[in-house]
C-alpha cells in the first residue's frame, strides 16, 4: 500500500515540475491558460494509479507468456540465495506494521487540521455575511455590504454572493467599483470558488506535500491576473 502511494507521489510530483515548465514558457501569454496548466497538475494528485496499472496489465497481456517454470526450482533457489533467519520475517513486519500504523495515525491528524482550519475560514465569512445587508444594484449575483475589513470576494459555489466592504464604496468612484465589480463577475464566470475548493481538498488529504501547497500559490495567483486580465 504504502509503495502504491509513493510511486503515486513520484509521479505526481514529476508532472507537477513538467507544469512548472510549461508555465514558464508560457510567461508572456495569457494567465488563463498557466491557471489552467497548474490546475491540471493539481488534479494529477487525484488521478488513481489503478488507471494506469489497469493500462499497463492490458499491454501486458497482448505480449507473449513467458516459458512454465517448476515452482520448486525457484524455491529452491531463492532458499540458496536467501537463507532464512528464523523469526527475522515475523519482526520485520511487525515493524512495518507499527511504522504503517503510526504513519496513518499522523495523517488522519493533518487531515483533520486542514479540514477544521477550512471549516473556520468558512464559518468567519457566513458570520460575516449573516449579518451583512444586501443592497441593490445591477449585478447577476446578490451583492452584500459588510462593515467588516475584508477586501471584494465572491462566497460561496452554488449559491453565490459577493461582499463588498463598506469602504469600498464610500473611497472608490463609479468607474473603480464597476471595475470591483466586473473582476468579480469574472471569478463567477470562471467557477474559480469550485477550483478553489477541489484543491482545497487536495491540500487537505495530500497536506504533507509542500509543492500542493506551493501549487495554491500558484493557482491564487494566476486566477486574480485572468480576471484582471
Amino acid at each position: 500500500m504504502f509503495a502504491f502511494i509513493a510511486l503515486h507521489l513520484w509521479q505526481s510530483t514529476l508532472f507537477l515540475f513538467a507544469a512548472w515548465l510549461l508555465t514558464l514558457a508560457f510567461k508572456r501569454n495569457a494567465a488563463e491558460i498557466r491557471y489552467g496548466i497548474w490546475f491540471a497538475a493539481s488534479l494529477k494528485f487525484l488521478v488513481p494509479l489503478a488507471l494506469l496499472q489497469s493500462l499497463g496489465d492490458r499491454m501486458g497481456r497482448a505480449l507473449p507468456e513467458p516459458p512454465d517454470v517448476d515452482p520448486t526450482l525457484i524455491d529452491t533457489a531463492s532458499a540458496i540465495f536467501s537463507p532464512s533467519i528464523p523469526g527475522a520475517a515475523a519482526i520485520a513486519d511487525s515493524t512495518l506494521s507499527q511504522l504503517q500504523s503510526v504513519a496513518v495515525a499522523i495523517w488522519t491528524v493533518g487531515v483533520a487540521i486542514a479540514c477544521l482550519r477550512w471549516l473556520l475560514q468558512w464559518r468567519s465569512i457566513h458570520s460575516t455575511l449573516a449579518s451583512a445587508s444586501r443592497i441593490a444594484m445591477d449585478f447577476p449575483v446578490p451583492v452584500c455590504v459588510t462593515s467588516n475589513e475584508l477586501p471584494p470576494g465572491v462566497f460561496g459555489i452554488f449559491r453565490t454572493v459577493v461582499i463588498l466592504p463598506r469602504a469600498v464604496l464610500h473611497d472608490l468612484g463609479s468607474e473603480q467599483l464597476q471595475a470591483v465589480l466586473a473582476h468579480e463577475a469574472c471569478h463567477i464566470q470562471r467557477r474559480d470558488n469550485l477550483t478553489a475548493a477541489i484543491h482545497k481538498c487536495i491540500e487537505a488529504i495530500f497536506w504533507f506535500h509542500p509543492l500542493v501547497w506551493w501549487v495554491g500559490a500558484n493557482l491564487l495567483l494566476e486566477r486574480e491576473v485572468a480576471c484582471d486580465e
